[in-house]
């Protein structure tokens, strides 16, 4: 099943490893993969923060702001 962003998986950081492996082929360079999907589920999940702080009319500078707030018992 295809999901939104999978076609991102295959993007840049799977051309840096390849271009590594072409300049030096006796590095491991297989964390690659696991940092690039990790940096693109926090994009997602940034995008998705966006759009659900966006919905309470905040942006991220501001609902950081009040989650700060709310954390410290200022009502």
């Amino acid at each position: 099943m295809k999901r939104w962003g999978d076609e991102a998986d295959t993007g840049s950081h799977r051309r840096g490893r390849s271009q590594w492996a072409d300049l030096h082929p006796d590095v491991d360079t297989t964390s690659i993969d696991v940092i690039g999907r990790v940096l693109r589920a926090a994009a997602v999940l940034r995008m998705r923060l966006d759009v659900t702080i966006a919905e309470a009319g905040l942006n991220r500078p501001s609902s950081t702001c009040c989650a700060r707030c709310a954390a410290a018992g200022w009502r």
